[in-house]
């Protein structure tokens, strides 16, 4: 069975935790996209359409919470919030919102991969992993 290749957008002001997740996704066979502000994250995530949204939440232009608020009346995209932000308070008010999951910084970049891993399992999964049953008389087709 081959390997799904994902699209993920991170949004993160910061360039360096950008190229870092770029690259750990791009390894993968991943299609990457990066914005540095919130504004052009939002308009990315829109345009690209992708399978994944990693997010920082003190962003420019246009913070993280706005955007998974924003996000979750559009649409059920899975999100990752990846931020400094590290109270208890942070981490619920971003899973209310409608995170999938939240990580704090400083990160591992393997964690973070296998976290967005496990999101995408559980969220996207393969079509053809489906398969029709068909039983004597009954035919499933999930």
């Amino acid at each position: 069975m081959a390997k799904k290749a994902w699209k993920v957008v991170v949004v993160d002001d910061d360039p360096v935790v950008l190229m870092i997740l770029q690259t750990v996704f791009m390894r993968e066979g991943w299609s990457v996209v990066t914005a540095g502000n919130g504004i052009d994250g939002l308009r990315l995530i829109r345009e690209q359409n992708p399978d994944m949204v990693v997010l920082d939440l003190m962003l420019p232009a246009l913070n993280g919470w706005e955007i998974c608020k924003i996000l979750r009346e559009e649409n059920t995209i899975p999100i990752l919030m990846l931020t400094a932000l590290d109270q208890e308070d942070h981490l619920i008010k971003g899973l209310q919102l409608g995170a999938d999951d939240y990580v704090t910084k400083p990160f591992s970049p393997r964690e973070v991969l296998a976290r967005v891993q496990a999101i995408l399992r559980r969220s996207r999964p393969e079509k053809h992993a489906l398969q029709i049953l068909d039983i004597g008389h009954l035919c499933i087709d999930p």
